[in-house]
């Protein structure tokens, strides 16, 4: 057990370390990124070369859901599941579940793990 616990304690403090750094490579990434798309807007081109990549522009349309009730009205009479994602919000489903609700369909399994605890000024 307390080998257990110190190789996670050791690989926690190693990964909020990595964390931190890979956060700040992230940021800076971005504001890079977003330096280049505005610099590319201002300029009006789409893309550029470097010694060593090029960078283009892309348009991706995304959906932004204004109406969700015309939206499921669209999604039945078009029988256009397919829009939706297939999955049970997990905290939704054990809120209902701690309360004794049961919901048709769904099949319950328990995930084991391991919880350690430090104890006392060890």
């Amino acid at each position: 057990m307390d080998l257990a616990y110190n190789l996670r304690t050791a690989r926690i403090a190693k990964q909020r370390s990595f964390d931190s750094e890979i956060e700040k490579m992230k940021s800076d990434e971005e504001a890079i990124r977003e330096y280049i798309i505005q610099t590319f807007k201002k300029s009006e081109i789409e893309g550029a070369k470097g010694s060593v990549a090029t960078a283009g522009i892309t348009h991706t349309p995304l959906p932004v859901p204004k109406d969700w009730p015309k939206i499921y009205k669209y999604i039945e009479k078009n029988d256009a599941w397919d829009l939706m994602e297939k999955r049970i919000h997990k905290t939704a489903f054990r809120d209902r579940l701690e309360a004794g609700e049961v919901i048709p369909g769904i099949e319950t399994f328990d995930k084991l793990d391991l919880s350690l605890t430090k104890i006392g000024g060890k």
